[in-house]
């Protein structure tokens, strides 16, 4: 399933290639951080990079470190695991890692249902590994293998 992102509500974060939409086609897009128009189409491509309306992440099978490159970018404030076994990975409840996890296809839903009650910290853990290829975590990060 592709998770569009309205471009209004959203900016990419990160300068690469993704998904992008005008409302009337959609074509593989360069996205360039800071600049006045981001938008960077192929010469014969029927989007219209001026205006575009949505935007996604391409995931392709294997393909992940991009997400996983996002979710090390995530500090991670407290986290515990027994064996195997991950119990929590807590970060803070801010805008910043807030669009960082629906930039990766995380509902808004999975977000407020694993905040805890002062609405502080998440607890990314229920739902990380459901929206990455990411199989291990540990304190150097996400990683698609054991180390």
């Amino acid at each position: 399933m592709i998770k569009w992102i309205e471009y209004e509500n959203q900016k990419p974060e990160v300068e690469g290639n993704y998904l992008a939409s005008d409302g009337k086609h959609v074509d593989r897009c360069y996205y360039f951080v800071g600049l006045e128009y981001p938008w960077c189409a192929a010469d014969n491509s029927p989007v219209d990079e001026g205006d575009i309306t949505h935007w996604a992440i391409i995931n392709l099978p294997g393909e992940s470190v991009d997400t996983i490159s996002i979710l090390n970018s995530i500090p991670v404030e407290d986290w515990s695991s027994d064996g195997d076994t991950i119990e929590y990975i807590n970060i803070i409840y801010d805008a910043e890692n807030i669009g960082k996890l629906l930039s990766i296809g995380v509902a808004n839903s999975e977000i407020d249902e694993n905040a805890d009650d002062s609405g502080s910290i998440i607890d990314i853990s229920p739902f990380v590994f459901k929206y990455t290829r990411a199989n291990w975590f540990d304190d150097e990060g996400f990683h698609l293998e054991r180390p």
